[in-house]
């Protein structure tokens, strides 16, 4: 398989994946102090408000090993998380004296543990687990740090307390986080519940290292601090690795007068192959590609009708040196004058220097295959005339982005940027920016039965989505095929902005046409100042019953506003029984479990709806953005909702495909606009 790379290499685990806490083990790194392993994370940076985080496996460490901080050498504490000397967990700072709290209890060797120590300007505090520690203090202005932030040791050049066991997921806050008191969001209880750091409810963490699947224990510079982006790329080897972006026309690229294309790359070796670009073969036009020929950088430009003297532009294999990140972006602009100004190249936001051969052919649009059966876009590969796949590209790659305009001189310095990614922030002519494929920590193996590499273009969710606006009462009717009464799963992805709908209700789906009328809604409910989900399920004996995620409902906890610009993943199942959690709710990874009052599902005729309480009627109908909504006539588990999860991006294969009944991907590729109404495909078909 293809590999997500970051300096030096990917360190894949080597069994199954336990769940819950059990596959922290799979995904950590395993200190032995008498090898001397320590993570140095840079310079020691000062706060006053802070939160430090970690899950630790202890494994017989000395007295005081360090788990996560910085200390000034052997002099003042900066603030650190360690053990103390009677294998308790030890939070300590220094305002001009050392102040220190333990954990409440003594902690157990090969075992699981998350800390989280708070400092909110006034108090410093430890929770273990989730739960607040009962030891407290106050503190002042803390010193300067001089040294590192390190992990598994106090300081840079430290020996003697050098952490022994496993450690996971570190983080670190530029701000106190929050324990659900006061009215606050449980931002603790949010990471004891091994949820995605980067995904918490608040600001994300400045510095997170997950030290699992991305970090290398035997290599320097192998441990990446996820917060920065820009660390990582995606390696493929000569083996024939290739990553399928889609149909060209998805691009605007066949058929287009203007185009432009930046990616980064370095190469191996001065071989034969394939960067990117789609391919029809030369009876019907060619296609649009970057290749590598003998190291030289080729940009071919077919054209529709022609079978031979095709344009391209050439930079030497002298001008592109082995080992080095080079930067690229190719411009196409058939509306100039026929010839060679049709293609520019800039290379490291300069104008390239290369060659022309037959500019004159060089077409007025790119070429859409002279009729033939469209093609997809790929990168690593060149796609044959005959469908197979040639010229195996060995290299790494980073940032492929698509713009259906012509960029200019001045936008490739800003996209160079003086040799790092501009992995974040505004990009050149962002809104002709149509695809950006960052190949980071983004991509993912697919964690179906499939096999592929998901790359997520980061300019939309999967990869486009509907939009709902409130204001005209927009809903997606699903007809009456989906009639499930004992068993079933509703999954959607949401995404709502921090404007809309701040003390209403946001319907997800619903089955409802008016009491009796009614089969389920699921939505989440503002009320009395609480936000929570419910689900309103009708039993096949017509007795209704709300069921909530609030404190007051089977001591499920309340979870946060979800009305953070953000993309969730929610949904319930039932399964059509009493039994104990027999019904679920689920935001994320995070699961409520009921027991249902009466069994079954009350049959109905009615619609099925996205988006809105009861057909034409505007109560509770959902602002914001929905993607990949998905129906299964069984009750998931609570680990096939992590799996559908996906560390935060959608699954592009079907999960227990076997149920699935329907599957909305709600994307350009499968709606459709009839004139009157919008169509969407049933995926799962």
């Amino acid at each position: 398989m293809g590999t997500n790379y970051i300096a030096p290499i990917w360190r894949m685990p080597e069994n199954k994946n336990n769940y819950p806490i059990d596959k922290l083990s799979n995904y950590s790194i395993d200190f032995n102090n008498a090898l001397t392993n320590k993570i140095v994370c840079g310079d020691a940076v000062a706060y006053s408000t802070f939160t430090l985080s970690a899950w630790a496996n202890p494994s017989s460490p000395a007295s005081y090993a360090a788990i996560f901080g910085s200390r000034n050498g052997i002099g003042a504490f900066a603030y650190l998380l360690s053990t103390d000397n009677t294998n308790k967990f030890r939070f300590t700072v220094d305002d001009g004296s050392s102040k220190s709290i333990y954990s409440d209890s003594t902690f157990s060797n090969d075992t699981w543990y998350n800390i989280v120590c708070v400092a909110d300007g006034t108090n410093i505090k430890m929770y273990v687990n989730g739960t607040l520690q009962a030891d407290t203090d106050t503190y002042g202005t803390l010193v300067t740090p001089t040294d590192k932030l390190m992990i598994g040791a106090q300081y840079e050049t430290d020996t003697q307390y050098e952490w022994s066991g496993k450690i996971s997921q570190v983080c670190l806050f530029d701000y106190a986080l929050t324990d659900g008191t006061g009215g606050t969001v449980n931002q603790i209880e949010y990471l004891y519940n091994l949820n995605n750091p980067m995904a918490i409810s608040g600001e994300k963490p400045i510095a997170y290292w997950p030290l699992s699947d991305n970090s290398n224990p035997t290599a320097s510079a192998g441990y990446p601090n996820i917060s920065v982006e820009a660390d990582s790329v995606f390696d493929f080897d000569s083996s024939g690795q290739r990553i399928n972006l889609g149909l060209e026309s998805n691009l605007n690229l066949g058929g287009s007068s203007k185009s432009s294309t930046s990616l980064w790359f370095k190469k191996v070796a001065n071989s034969t192959s394939c960067l990117y670009g789609y391919n029809y073969g030369d009876a019907n036009g060619s296609g649009f590609y970057f290749w590598l020929n003998s190291g030289a950088l080729r940009v071919a430009v077919g054209k529709d009708g022609e079978t031979s003297g095709f344009g391209y532009y050439q930079i030497s294999s002298s001008n592109l040196p082995i080992g080095e990140w080079i930067n690229i972006i190719v411009v196409f602009d058939g509306t100039l004058a026929s010839g060679d100004d049709r293609i520019k190249v800039y290379q490291n936001g300069e104008v390239a220097t290369g060659t022309y051969t037959n500019g004159t052919n060089f077409p007025a649009t790119l070429p859409t295959g002279n009729g033939a059966s469209n093609r997809n876009v790929y990168l690593g590969q060149l796609q044959l005339g005959n469908g197979g796949f040639s010229y195996n590209y060995d290299g790494e790659m980073s940032n492929v982005q698509q713009w259906d305009t012509d960029l200019d001189l001045s936008d490739s310095v800003v996209i160079y940027n003086n040799g790092q990614p501009l992995m974040t922030g505004a990009q050149p002519k962002e809104a002709n920016l149509r695809a950006w494929y960052k190949l980071n920590q983004t991509a993912n193996w697919e964690a179906d039965t499939v096999g592929n590499w998901q790359i997520p273009d980061n300019r939309s969710a999967y990869p486009q989505s509907f939009e709902f606006k409130s204001s005209v009462n927009e809903q997606i009717d699903l007809g009456t095929n989906l009639d499930f009464t004992s068993a079933m799963t509703f999954t959607a992805w949401v995404k709502v902005d921090t404007t809309h709908h701040i003390n209403d209700s946001l319907t997800f789906v619903s089955n409802v046409n008016g009491a009796p009328n009614i089969k389920y809604n699921f939505r989440y409910y503002q009320a009395s100042g609480n936000k929570f989900f419910r689900l309103q399920l009708w039993a096949n004996n017509g007795v209704v019953k709300n069921y909530n995620t609030y404190a007051n409902n089977n001591g499920a906890p309340n979870y946060p506003n979800i009305s953070d610009n953000k993309w969730h993943l929610v949904g319930f199942s039932c399964d059509g029984t009493t039994d104990a959690d027999g019904i679920r709710m689920y935001v994320d990874e995070q699961s409520w479990h009921f027991t249902a009052d009466n069994p079954g599902i009350q049959s109905s005729t009615l619609d099925t709806r996205l988006g809105v309480y009861q057909n034409n009627a505007a109560t509770w109908d959902f602002a914001g953005e929905m993607s990949n909504a998905q129906f299964w006539d069984t009750n998931l588990s609570d680990a096939n909702i992590v799996t559908l999860y996906n560390n935060g991006i959608p699954l592009t294969t079907a999960l227990e495909s076997s149920n699935l009944k329907a599957w909305y991907k709600l994307d350009n590729n499968n709606s459709l606009w009839n004139g009157s109404k919008w169509e969407f495909i049933n995926s799962a078909n």
